[in-house]
């Protein structure tokens, strides 16, 4: 489901948690829990500024914006790219 996340990101551009899900045939929270692990592993970073006032906090714990949460306020790392590029 990772790369498939990361693949999403790079052809849809901003998709909601519930879209993404839907398109994977996965929960909501699956598909969370794969947005923590991208971001752990330095795949995904969070695009809002550090002084946002919804803010990302560590792999979206407590974040206030969660519910409206999109992953176009994700940006893709290298790491990412080349992950993309290789497979």
């Amino acid at each position: 489901m990772l790369a498939e996340i990361l693949r999403a990101v790079v052809k849809n551009g901003t998709l909601s948690i519930g879209d993404l899900s839907r398109m994977l045939g996965a929960s909501n929270a699956a598909v969370l829990r794969a947005i923590a692990d991208l971001t752990r592993e330095g795949y995904i970073e969070c695009g809002l500024p550090s002084d946002s006032q919804s803010g990302c906090g560590s792999a979206c714990a407590g974040c206030r914006a969660l519910p409206e949460c999109r992953l176009g306020s994700w940006r893709l790392t290298g790491k990412a790219a080349k992950f993309l590029d290789a497979g």
